[in-house]
């Protein structure tokens, strides 16, 4: 399992979109007054207005044509975290955080015996001279650390044991 950097997906109605940033075209995108764009692919118009950015979720609430739209925007550190299993779609009960990646504990920013909040920063992994903020996606309690910072890890590598109860 490879990152891609060029590629990206997009979720409109539950329907998935892949394109790389090669694919988009500056002249099949013209910008129209008050943030609203004209696109033209494969030959059909769209009339896009964009109502709301919600970039903690990575969404966004768009107007397409008259209609409402959600899109949902994953960047290509996202689909290689789907893929591992990490998705923010999986089901809130984690017992364990793992590795998506090898790299470097950066920072923790939790303690044993620590109640966590949906989303709330675990812990920093600098992985490919990114660093990379892993969090979880439901309420939970930090069971046991089993890094510190500083460790350089293996993908896969138990970091943190979670209990949910």
């Amino acid at each position: 399992m490879e990152l891609n950097p060029d590629l990206y997906q997009i979720t409109v109605n539950n329907q998935v979109f892949s394109f790389n940033q090669h694919q988009i075209l500056a002249e099949n995108i013209i910008n129209l007054p008050h943030g609203a764009l004209h696109l033209i692919d494969d030959n059909k118009s769209y009339l896009l207005q964009i109502i709301e950015i919600n970039r903690k979720e990575k969404k966004v609430l768009v107007n397409l044509n008259g209609a409402q739209h959600e899109i949902l925007i994953e960047e290509p550190i996202d689909l290689l975290l789907n893929k591992m299993g990490y998705s923010h779609n999986t089901s809130s009960v984690l017992k364990e955080i793992k590795a998506p990646m090898p790299g470097l504990v950066l920072e923790i920013n939790v303690k044993e015996g620590d109640e966590i909040e949906k989303d709330q920063k675990i812990l920093v992994l600098e992985a490919m001279k990114m660093e990379n903020v892993i969090s979880i996606p439901g309420k939970s309690k930090v069971d046991k650390i089993h890094v510190k910072q500083g460790d350089a890890v293996e993908k896969n590598q138990l970091l943190i044991s979670l209990t949910n109860d």
